[in-house]
């Protein structure tokens, strides 16, 4: 387990790269890619919620989201902001404040220099050892996945999947704050995942 300052010196690190080399960066002829990323830290929380119909959606929740979301109302487009909680651990790592609000929320200089922490190889999360569990772990998986877009996984013809992968598409996204306390959510998720995973 590396440190918590280590965690978020590589999270901000991978922000910074990503807007370094995706910032403005063009997609089709009319179309830019352009984000704000805003860097919390704490516990989180993963529920998985559903069950009817075999599908299943996860929620996760806790003070980091939080923080991350209220940077991130803070961020212009192109922009890195952590919350007060991430700049106390991170402040010390080489990393530039081109701002800092009121809040104490701080917006990170994306063009500073600052000193690399090594980028990790991830390890694959399964193995050749566990290929008896996979029609089961396939099964479980499917039911994250929307139903307009099972159907194109489930092609076998290469040419459909390149095809449907280099689709733009436009779309709406809603957010909506349910209005319950992280601990009741906690509960709901815990019955709902049981039965779900029981089915």
């Amino acid at each position: 387990q590396e440190p918590i300052h280590i965690r978020l010196h590589r999270a901000t690190q991978c922000a910074v790269y990503i807007q370094q080399r995706l910032d403005q960066a063009t997609i089709e002829d009319t179309v830019q890619l352009s984000v704000k990323i805003g860097i919390g830290v704490g516990m989180v929380s993963i529920i998985h919620i559903g069950g009817t119909y075999r599908r299943m959606e996860y929620l996760a929740v806790g003070d980091p989201l939080i923080q991350a979301f209220h940077a991130e109302h803070h961020a212009k487009p192109g922009e890195v902001l952590v919350s007060p909680q991430v700049w106390k651990l991170l402040r010390d790592s080489g990393f530039t404040a081109s701002e800092i609000f009121e809040d104490k929320f701080v917006s990170i200089d994306t063009q500073a220099e600052f000193e690399p922490v090594r980028q990790r190889r991830l390890r694959p999360i399964l193995t050749d050892e566990d290929e008896d569990d996979f029609p089961l772990l396939e099964q479980r998986i499917k039911g994250y996945v929307p139903n307009s877009v099972l159907p194109m996984l489930l092609r076998e013809s290469y040419e459909d999947d390149m095809k449907w992968a280099n689709e733009t598409r436009r779309v709406a996204v809603m957010f909506v704050n349910l209005g319950l306390e992280e601990h009741n959510l906690l509960a709901a998720g815990d019955v709902r995942q049981r039965d779900a995973m029981n089915q």
